[in-house]
């Protein structure tokens, strides 16, 4: 079953036309990933089926999506968080707010919908802030409470737009697996620069740069994307987790004595050969300057007392080797 469908869809922003011809259809249980270059109107497709912003052309809402609310429940997460974090609630509370949709905004909340709201608290991880007021929480956990916002109407149709903005790398695995979970019961439509995590994670894929095209596998090719005109830089010899083992390693601190095991750990990741990640030229740039904050720790690190110099020296050639790799692709001097 449709749960949404576009058809000649097209929008404009200034007398510029950000998308147009439009034709994608939403099914219950499709679990579909947006990319697209940066300006390519991934966010702009979400918003016009949000209907938050004009269009031309169709899109239909089966009536299954409305039949509790008059209107199509669909849940949202937003690419940069909305929620006003001065106003006085707690955490709790904001999460039911995502109940207004189906309550409306005279009826109470029940005993049932606060333990929801509790429950969906623990499955994200931060029960412990239920009590806290919004604006006392870190950004990663308003992201997750903004989440648990989004599902607790429990919507046939959830979107999330850059969903693993704000959160750690551990949770953004446990992101990912909720959502599987998810969609068994519901329809999940996620946009996200990170091609190489997200394949392993959605069913379909939606290369959007103007035009739409839809990709009916999870597996995708640099020359199908050149096919639809959808300019997403493949790089070899690049695993996905890359950046997020150097950002992790970054985090230890600088005592290498102490974390050597771990030290070992990255660079086995490191050096991994074969993977394949997807990056725009955006976060080729950004994978870029990691490296070099990376490679500038490990020379601080040779100066210190009784450093693994062996490892370093290992883990240092690998970097340089990368940024040789990456300047090259980005045509950096």
């Amino acid at each position: 079953m449709d749960l949404v469908t576009l058809h000649d869809v097209g929008v404009g922003y200034d007398g510029t036309r950000v998308l147009e011809h439009v034709d994608l259809a939403i099914s219950d249980r499709d679990f579909i990933g947006i990319i697209g270059p940066n300006g390519g109107g991934k966010t702009t497709l979400v918003k016009a089926i949000l209907g938050s912003i004009p269009h031309s052309g169709e899109i239909r809402f089966a009536p299954e999506l409305s039949e509790r609310t008059g209107r199509p429940l669909i849940g949202y997460l937003p690419q940069q968080p909305v929620f006003d974090r001065s106003f006085p609630i707690s955490v709790t509370e904001a999460v039911l707010s995502g109940l207004q949709a189906v309550k409306g905004f005279t009826r109470r909340y029940t005993a049932r919908d606060r333990s929801r709201a509790v429950e969906l608290l623990e499955m994200t991880g931060i029960a412990e802030t239920a009590r806290r007021p919004v604006g006392e929480i870190s950004g990663g956990q308003m992201q997750r409470a903004l989440l648990c916002r989004a599902i607790i109407a429990e919507p046939r149709l959830l979107i999330l737009d850059e969903p693993a903005n704000f959160v750690d790398n551990r949770f953004e695995n446990e992101l990912y697996k909720l959502l599987q979970r998810l969609n068994e019961r519901m329809a999940v439509v996620m946009v996200s620069h990170d091609i190489g995590t997200i394949t392993s994670v959605v069913k379909e894929i939606v290369c959007v740069n103007r035009t739409v095209h839809r990709h009916r596998s999870n597996v995708i090719t640099e020359e199908q994307l050149q096919n639809y005109n959808c300019p997403i830089q493949i790089i070899s010899l690049l695993v996905v987790d890359l950046a997020q083992s150097i950002e992790q390693l970054l985090e230890l601190g600088r005592n290498l004595r102490t974390q050597r095991s771990v030290v070992l750990a990255h660079q086995r990741t490191v050096m991994r050969l074969g993977g394949v990640a997807y990056l725009g030229e955006e976060g080729i740039a950004q994978l870029y300057c990691l490296l070099h904050q990376f490679k500038n720790l490990l020379l601080l690190r040779r100066l210190e007392a009784d450093s693994h110099i062996a490892v370093e020296n290992q883990l240092l050639q690998t970097v340089v080797d990368l940024l040789f790799q990456i300047s090259q692709i980005c045509h950096i001097v």
